[in-house]
């Protein structure tokens, strides 16, 4: 939970540390549902205009231009610069000094839509602590199987054993829970509390806060092209196409914002007397031994990734069409100089980042799991693709990787260091470093919600009577948020309705922060 909400008594039983993540590779969060198409921006001189739809609507309106905008949309490949060119006769640069909310460096006249960095209700870029905290999640479920290897074994064999669940009438449904009991329940919801139940109120990670994380001055975002470089069980390397029939082919591209160059300040905060409450009833058990130690479970789980595409690409070497590969080549140059402590987030992360297979003994493990749970690629190897990007200086690389290092300052020195100092500005953005939002601003409350509950995803969601949606990632501490039996209850019935519930807005999105129940 945001300290935001809490006292300064509460605050001081945590402990506190600060830490730095400097962009190494291009970073994107956002949403494949939160993608703007071509009616949404407009491209012009290396530049994306993100279009007000208010503003645009009036203009047409004016002009009486609506249904012939109607008509260029019904009638194909729909271009807005083509279109405010030719039918509506105004300058692109007009266009965007009178439509556009948002402009953004990059991009392509070809462009048929891009995804958006996540930002907060402010339009600010940030990094969320649910993202961040994540991390940390799949970084300790690393720590718990690579120092047991019965534990590790027994958790493979249930992962196999469990796959039989996804086949049949009910197989998407089940893809959801898939390792809800063998992985979160068995492993990070079992550290014995007094009085405690199994579930979240014995998860270990109630201890850790992340808060959401702002940029250290300059940050810069750019809309950027990324490829999908894939193998085969051969060791050949390949573009994924997209394929319309024989012959159709062409590479995919997929256009995102990404922050491309910048520090982001992170705090990460431990609950002491929770912690050590953990650490007294699970002393032969604890994996973690504090926040430092948590920082060097999230090395050690990046350095087992830094090795293993190391070996992919060296491995590569020996088939001809990788080695005169130049992505090929350049991705191999890009692992092999990598020496510093590193962090990976958002997209492109992929299967090895963000799940405990590269944990497993046998590589067959991890193809059976991706077959079953993604798309069946057979004997290929899984992960099968990778999404990679070209510098302007043709320099390939992989994407959403930071370095790490600890902080000297807390945020709130930062904050009165930058805020006393000149402004330097936000890359492409013109607006300064502003101190940090609180949630206790844009807190709304909803008389009346349903609650649905999604145990693949480990969220909860809330749907407001408007149809309005709000959601509580599982990184957060649920049970700060939701009564415990109100949880218990939701989680057996997987949707409830009527309760009370307040909310915060973060961009164009809703965060949950507080249920209350109804009796």
């Amino acid at each position: 939970m945001s300290s935001h909400l809490q006292s300064p008594a509460l605050e001081n039983l945590k402990e506190t540390k600060t830490i730095n993540l400097t962009v190494l590779s291009p970073v994107h969060i956002g949403s494949k549902e939160g993608k703007l198409s071509a009616l949404e921006f407009l491209w012009s001189n290396g530049r994306t205009h993100v279009i007000d739809e208010n503003l645009f609507g009036g203009y047409l309106l004016q002009k009486k231009m609506i249904d012939v905008f109607v008509d260029e949309v019904s009638s194909g490949r729909f271009k807005m610069a083509d279109f405010l060119n030719g039918k509506a006769k105004i300058s692109l640069k007009d266009a965007a000094k009178a439509f556009s909310r948002l402009s953004i460096s990059g991009g392509s006249d070809n462009m048929r839509e891009f995804r958006p960095f996540i930002r907060d209700g402010n339009g600010r870029l940030f990094l969320p602590g649910t993202s961040l905290k994540g991390v940390f999640r799949t970084a300790l479920l690393h720590r718990i199987l690579n120092a047991d290897t019965k534990i590790k074994d027994e958790i493979e064999k249930k992962a196999i054993e469990n796959l039989h669940r996804l086949a049949g009438r009910n197989a998407e449904k089940n893809k959801k829970s898939y390792s809800e009991e063998w992985l979160q329940e068995d492993l990070l919801e079992s550290f014995f509390l007094p009085h405690g139940v199994v579930g979240p109120h014995e998860d270990i990670l109630r201890c850790l806060t992340v808060r959401d994380s702002y940029p250290i001055g300059d940050v810069k975002s750019e809309i950027v092209k990324i490829q999908i470089l894939s193998r085969n069980s051969g060791n050949h390397f390949y573009w994924s196409e997209i394929k319309k029939g024989p012959g159709t082919g062409r590479k995919i591209e997929l256009w995102v914002e990404a922050i491309t160059s910048g520090t982001f300040c992170v705090e990460v905060l431990c609950d002491s007397e929770l912690f050590n409450k953990f650490s007294t009833y699970n002393k032969n058990r604890m994996p973690v031994s504090g926040l430092d130690d948590l920082l060097n479970m999230v090395k050690e789980m990046n350095e087992r990734v830094i090795d293993h595409e190391k070996k992919i690409y060296k491995e590569a070497e020996r088939v001809s069409d990788g080695a005169n590969n130049p992505a090929v080549k350049g991705l191999k140059e890009w692992f092999d100089s990598q020496n510093s402590s590193l962090f990976r987030l958002g997209f492109g992360s992929g299967m090895l980042s963000t799940t405990i297979d590269l944990s497993f003994k046998d590589d067959k493990t991890r193809q059976a799991i991706r077959n079953a749970c993604g798309y069946n690629r057979e004997n290929d190897p899984a992960p099968k693709s990778r999404r990679v990007f070209r510098d302007r200086g043709g320099k390939w690389m992989p994407i959403g990787w930071l370095t790490i290092a600890e902080s000297t300052g807390t945020i709130s020195s930062i904050e009165n260091k930058l805020q006393d100092s000149p402004a330097t500005g936000m890359g492409n953005h013109s607006d300064k470093l502003n101190p940090l939002p609180k949630v206790e601003d844009v807190i709304i409350p909803w008389s009346k919600a349903r609650l649905t509950w999604d145990p693949g995803k480990q969220e909860i969601g809330a749907q407001s009577i408007e149809g309005k949606k709000a959601l509580l990632n599982r990184e957060e501490n649920i049970l700060d948020f939701i009564p415990e039996s109100l949880f218990e209850r939701l989680k057996k019935k997987r949707s409830v309705d009527c309760f009370e519930i307040s909310v915060a807005r973060y961009g164009n999105s809703f965060r949950i922060i507080k249920i209350i129940a109804n009796e």
